[in-house]
């Protein structure tokens, strides 16, 4: 059974049948990784971030800072550079993503002082879909070896069924409806392993909450109204840090 929250706004496989039309990627992907290392003594736990179509914009950058300050190594995958995409995509131009998420989970685990059984991932929209699809694929998950994972406001309309191995804490938009969260509920409830799936739902927030103006400038920025919400992103950010297993500081 799908564990459920509804929040207000102040608080906290298989894909859908789409045959590639575009060969992705155009790079080596290698060269789009970008890693915090913050240093400390001992293993450490790591963070794979995944952003959406929109690329690796200053909120993507601000929730790493944030897990570096945690003691998490951190490796962003920046696909849509790599892709070549520019701020728009379409399942054919992601179709090796669930492939590069593997590939770039291994690059974080392989990375010096890194803790191989404490990688977690973590998504936006598009990048939370995929990571969602790399995860639901039982080769791709093993491979992957993620303690756990997050998303935020995953496109989960992209995904036609799921299953789950791993404790996943969906961080979904409820406003206006709340469809594209209701589509991930509807994708997650009677899927194998949804008991393992914590679905936050942030009342009165829409997707990209997390948005500033700052991050809305961003060059692939191309997604309509402003809908940040500083106090949702706080919240979710919390609840993130909380999943992960970040100590309480005093």
């Amino acid at each position: 059974m799908l564990r459920f929250l509804l929040l207000g706004a102040a608080a906290g496989l298989a894909l859908g049948a789409c045959a590639p039309q575009i060969a992705a990627p155009r790079a080596p992907i290698e060269r789009y990784f970008s890693v915090i290392d913050p240093g400390g003594e001992g293993p450490r736990a790591a963070a794979l971030l995944v952003p959406g179509c929109d690329g690796n914009g200053p909120h993507v950058a601000f929730a790493a800072e944030k897990l570096a300050r945690d003691g998490f190594v951190v490796l962003t995958f920046d696909y849509p550079a790599a892709y070549g995409l520019d701020g728009d995509c379409t399942p054919a131009q992601t179709a090796t993503l669930d492939d590069d998420i593997v590939r770039a989970a291994a690059s974080l685990r392989g990375h010096n002082g890194v803790d191989p059984a404490r990688v977690h991932l973590v998504g936006w929209a598009e990048g939370g879909a995929g990571i969602m699809a790399a995860l639901g694929d039982p080769t791709r998950a093993g491979r992957i070896a993620a303690r756990s994972a997050a998303a935020f406001y995953p496109v989960c309309a992209t995904l036609s069924a799921w299953r789950i191995d791993v404790p996943f804490l969906m961080l979904l938009a409820d406003s206006d409806g709340g469809a594209p969260a209701q589509a991930c509920i509807a994708l997650t409830e009677g899927s194998k392993g949804a008991d393992k799936v914590l679905a936050i739902r942030y009342g009165g927030a829409a997707p990209r909450f997390d948005v500033d103006a700052k991050a809305a400038a961003w060059r692939f920025w191309r997604r309509g109204a402003d809908a940040f919400n500083g106090p949702v992103r706080d919240a979710a950010l919390g609840d993130l840090r909380i999943f992960f297993g970040v100590p309480k500081t005093p």
